[in-house]
């Protein structure tokens, strides 16, 4: 790694929308250190020269980063207003031509090791950049189905959304270099699951149960199932 490339790379947060952008992802769900090291390995891969370290190329590799390791779907897609802007909705189908070039010129090499992500990350481990950690209940495979109680995307002129997990936002995060003021009245607060582990176990469990005998799958409309065809002196299966 070409220290004028670590330079430029660190170069594009002095960018004001890209700050904002970090800062209103308090709890570092699209932009936690492994993302961001990532973003800089995509660069590497795509032999980007300097010039082209710019801010639309970091949303791009954002976002295909988000998309290989990030289970929750609709959190990235708070990219396409702040990088496409208010029309974002027309612009969006070009930004994802532009990612699959992206993904073309790193020969689809976009699996990233964490490995890899904390050599990138010693090479300056004291950057600011490398301190922004996700908390231990925002990791591991998440993923939310049914309505959101918020409009999705926010987009840059909303307020950041209070988690009541990590009982910060932006505006507590006295610590880090991207901080803002946002008062805490103008925060939505989010759902608090008040279940323990084994709820959820039993509860998913039920859940898919019901699921396999009685509903259609919404997303391959595909037909309910029947039942295997039983041996004589056997109930059908699954019985109603």
């Amino acid at each position: 790694i070409d220290s004028q490339e670590m330079a430029s790379f660190f170069n594009l947060f002095d960018d004001q929308l890209i700050r904002d952008f970090l800062l209103k992802d308090s709890c570092c769900k699209m932009t936690d250190k492994y993302l961001l090291a990532m973003t800089f390995v995509y660069f590497k891969r795509a032999r980007f020269a300097v010039a082209e370290y710019t801010r639309k190329n970091f949303f791009i590799a954002l976002y295909l980063a988000n998309t290989m390791e990030e289970d929750e779907e609709e959190i990235k897609y708070e990219i396409f207003p702040w990088t496409l802007g208010k029309n974002w909705k027309k612009k969006f189908p070009v930004f994802l031509k532009q990612r699959d070039e992206l993904w073309a010129r790193m020969e689809y090499r976009a699996a990233v090791s964490r490995h890899c992500c904390e050599e990138v990350m010693a090479i300056y481990p004291s950057h600011s950049l490398w301190q922004r950690e996700r908390s231990e209940h925002h990791s591991g495979a998440q993923r939310q189905y049914g309505d959101h109680s918020l409009p999705f995307p926010r987009g840059p002129s909303a307020s950041p959304v209070f988690c009541a997990l990590c009982n910060r936002s932006s505006v507590s995060d006295q610590g880090s270099s991207f901080s803002c003021s946002t008062s805490k009245e103008n925060l939505i607060p989010v759902f608090v699951n008040p279940f323990t582990t084994m709820d959820l176990i039993m509860l998913c469990t039920s859940l898919m149960l019901n699921y396999l005998v009685n509903s259609f799958d919404k997303h391959v409309q595909q037909r309910p199932l029947h039942g295997l065809v039983p041996d004589r002196g056997r109930a059908p299966w699954p019985a109603v």
